[in-house]
């Protein structure tokens, strides 16, 4: 009952700094000023307080010289500017790769950028089709995409996306039967300059984002700790 009762006191007694400075919360000081109308040694803890505090207030204010001021303020702004994360480089730079060899693949298979092939057809009886292509100018003709099973439709379309040489080619599109005859034939002629926009236009993009994302890896700041000091 002793222990807790000096408990309570050692708890009252750090409450007497801001009792003397008139900051304790209403609660908090209706308990010291019932404390101390009950034990008097807490009342002379607080002459103690008071006479510390008298001390305080007749020493003349000081202030720091303006050199000392500009010394503390740069610590403080240097130590609380945002700081670079400390990411490996070759983290950085693996993950703009990979970032950007998806972002081709991506772009590749959904833009197509390439040479377009369109045809029609009146038959009915269609069981695939050859396309072939060449140089322009030759007659060794490749073959470069077999389509066995068609759907049935009119239209048909095929983008040739291999192309890189920037020369023209001879496209030859051959239709075949159920017994493997050919129905019907079709020669045409393009520039492979008509893809290279296309293609360019793709492979830069993948190039802009993987290296976007290697300079917002590289470039994120952490965020300051408030009133810092070094």
């Amino acid at each position: 009952m002793r222990d807790r009762f000096r408990s309570s006191i050692k708890k009252l007694e750090s409450y007497l700094p801001w009792y003397v400075n008139r900051t304790l919360t209403a609660a908090a000081n209706q308990k010291v000023t019932q404390g101390l109308q009950e034990n008097p040694e807490l009342g002379h803890s607080l002459q103690e307080w008071e006479t510390v505090q008298s001390l305080v207030k007749k020493q003349p204010l000081q202030q720091p010289s303006p050199a000392v001021q500009e010394r503390l303020m740069a610590r403080v702004r240097a130590c609380n500017l945002p700081q670079r994360n400390i990411i490996p480089l070759w983290f950085s730079r693996a993950w703009g790769i990979t970032l950007a060899i998806t972002a081709l693949l991506f772009l590749w298979v959904m833009l197509q950028p390439g040479v377009q092939l369109q045809w029609s057809v009146n038959q009915a009886q269609i069981a695939a089709f050859n396309i072939y292509r060449a140089p322009a100018g030759s007659v060794d003709f490749a073959l470069l995409y077999a389509a066995t099973d068609p759907p049935r439709a009119r239209e048909y379309r095929f983008v040739d996306t291999a192309l890189w040489n920037g020369r023209a080619h001879s496209y030859r599109i051959v239709a075949l039967g159920a017994e493997g005859q050919a129905l019907f034939s079709n020669e045409v002629m393009t520039g492979a300059h008509t893809a290279l926009p296309g293609q360019l236009a793709v492979i830069l993009t993948s190039i802009i984002i993987g290296y976007g994302a290697v300079m917002l890896i590289e470039n994120w700041p952490t965020p300051p700790r408030r009133f810092q000091i070094c």
